[in-house]
């Protein structure tokens, strides 16, 4: 990217400071209080709702143009690099979702850092992926000292455009060749577009001045709620998880902020500071700010999931422009429900440490609180668990590597779905013991909605496990880490809890029926040290063999 025709910037200063998610340099946004509910939206209510100024690339067609794809249009220049649309209707809700940003910061253009300040004397200014330009022409109108640089892949802005600010259409993840660094870069919404993000804040920090400031404005991919009423299996969390997976699949995935922070310190900014907002999903809340929050989020979420879901489902997952419409649908009517009392992060979850062994696992707040009860107690500085110690959680009692494989679970329970299980997890290796491993924790954690997905998990892979390939060379495969698995997985289950019986009894009949006896004497090494699973497994054996025996007798009888 370059700017050839940039004036000269104004105003320096001593130290490189950053400013991160969704912004700022240290203020205090939203405190971690519990939003209060309206009393009035306690109902079964729901809501319903009725070209370029200048650029240093060469305007052809493939940079102008667009593609059309399920009846909405798609930048053509580097095609398919971003998820959203650029047709009028995106373009409308990216000046209502700029709106958002603004109320949220009381009216301001950012948060408190001081480029965002009235009367701060800004030089250059570079807003990346500024989309329909609004951000930078209003910043523009409030610094007329300022150059301000929009880029996007789309050319998708206005041409009325005050005589300081300038849109280009480039790729920001291209080595970036601007002739003169820059006092204030703005990114906001960047998250699910970026591949590598240490790449892409190492050249901000490249192309700012000392003492220059990175302001970056994103929200979360998955709502939260603090009383429970948004549960995991709702549509809106199936869109959250499933557009979380898409990401993945196409090298751009969703990123937290909590570990930006880090990269950015780690690439020379100093002065770090972290801001919370919440976006409401309507106007539940009875503070009135963030009812007012919410019927804006409303606005730009219920009419335009189409554009959040298409690409990202139809390119990554393969469903069908029908199948995504019907989803739509389903997360409109949760969206529209006053008693979900949903909301969207606008900076990272609290940071949480939990001990176990002598390790340490560092775990966002609301992948903890989620589902489980005794980490909401936990965290909530209630006596009624005592591992809680300002921010550190630590067990005598937890396995870590049980402790860790909860944590990873926790993070992708998108894969809980059946065919969404990934077949690695249906291979050797540890699955059947590790989803063993969480559900039995999910009991000391009191998080039932996880264990439901994990014991579906697991009998998913015991329905559908196929006997892994004989290695090279061998004509029969290696099944001793394979029974292994079984054998820890079974003892891992407690036989006095009822759920976890029925469990054991099922992976009894699934190894049964992949193994024959003849198979289990051979590797009986591999369960030398799991004495009840070779007890009860030896039973359920002599048992077949027995039932095999009376049927022949029966049958001989007739004959």
């Amino acid at each position: 990217m370059s700017d050839d025709n940039a004036t000269a910037p104004a105003g320096t200063g001593d130290d490189a400071t950053s400013v991160t998610a969704p912004a700022s340099h240290a203020v205090a946004g939203d405190n971690d209080d519990v939003l209060a509910v309206d009393a009035e939206t306690e109902d079964t209510s729901s809501i319903t709702y009725g070209s370029l100024a200048s650029s240093t690339t060469s305007v052809t067609s493939s940079v102008l143009g667009y593609r059309l794809e399920n009846g909405r249009t798609y930048h053509a220049y580097k095609e398919g690099k971003y998820l959203m649309p650029n047709d009028d209707r995106e373009i409308d809700r990216l000046d209502l979702q700029h709106n958002l940003f603004i109320r949220t910061f009381d009216d301001r253009l950012g948060t408190t850092a001081p480029p965002n300040d009235l009367g701060a004397n800004v030089g250059r200014v570079l807003d990346v992926g500024t989309g329909s330009g609004s951000w930078a022409i209003d910043f523009g109108d409030e610094h007329p000292e300022a150059e301000v640089i929009g880029v996007d892949l789309s050319a998708v802005q206005v041409t009325m455009v005050p005589p300081n600010v300038r849109f280009e259409i480039d790729d920001i993840e291209e080595p970036w060749t601007f002739s003169r660094p820059f006092d204030y870069i703005h990114s906001r919404a960047m998250t699910g577009s970026i591949a590598d993000w240490r790449k892409y804040i190492q050249s901000c920090y490249d192309n700012l001045k000392p003492g220059g400031y990175l302001e970056l404005n994103d929200v979360d991919a998955c709502p939260v709620s603090d009383d429970g009423t948004l549960v995991e299996d709702s549509a809106l969390m199936r869109a959250a998880r499933l557009c979380l997976e898409a990401m993945v699949a196409l090298g751009a995935p969703y990123e937290e902020f909590g570990r930006l922070g880090a990269v950015m310190r780690e690439v020379g900014f100093e002065d770090v500071r972290l801001q919370r907002f919440r976006w409401p999903t309507n106007g539940w809340p009875r503070d009135p700010k963030h009812k007012e929050l919410g019927y804006w989020n409303y606005d730009n979420l219920a009419p335009n999931l189409e554009a959040f879901l298409m690409a990202p489902l139809t390119r990554a997952l393969g469903w069908t422009r029908e199948e995504v419409l019907i989803l739509t649908m389903e997360v409109r009517k949760d969206l529209g429900n006053r008693n979900i009392h949903a909301y969207y992060n606008m900076a990272p979850q609290r940071i949480i440490t939990l001990r176990s062994g002598g390790q340490e696992f560092l775990v966002h707040e609301n992948i903890l609180t989620r589902g489980s009860h005794y980490f909401r107690k936990c965290l909530l500085n209630s006596s009624q668990f005592v591992e809680a110690r300002t921010g550190i959680i630590a067990f005598d009692d937890v396995d870590p590597a049980s402790l860790r494989h909860y944590i990873n679970f926790a993070y992708h329970q998108s894969f809980f779905s059946g065919p969404a299980i990934p077949k690695s997890h249906r291979q050797p290796g540890g699955c059947v013991a590790n989803l063993a491993r969480v559900y039995r924790l999910c009991d000391r954690f009191l998080d039932a909605a996880l264990q439901r997905d994990v014991g579906n998990a697991l009998v998913f892979v015991l329905d559908h496990r196929t006997p892994p390939p004989p290695p090279p060379g061998r004509k029969a495969p290696d099944l001793g880490m394979w029974i292994a698995d079984y054998a820890e997985g079974y003892e891992m289950l407690d036989s006095g809890d009822s759920g976890q019986q029925l469990l054991r009894e099922r992976l009894l009949g699934s190894f049964c029926k992949h193994f024959p006896l003849s198979q289990f004497r051979e590797h009986s090494e591999a369960v030398a040290n799991h004495h009840q699973f070779s007890f009860e497994l030896s039973r359920r054996f002599a048992d077949m063999l027995h039932a095999q025996a009376n049927t022949i007798q029966r049958l001989n009888r007739k004959r």
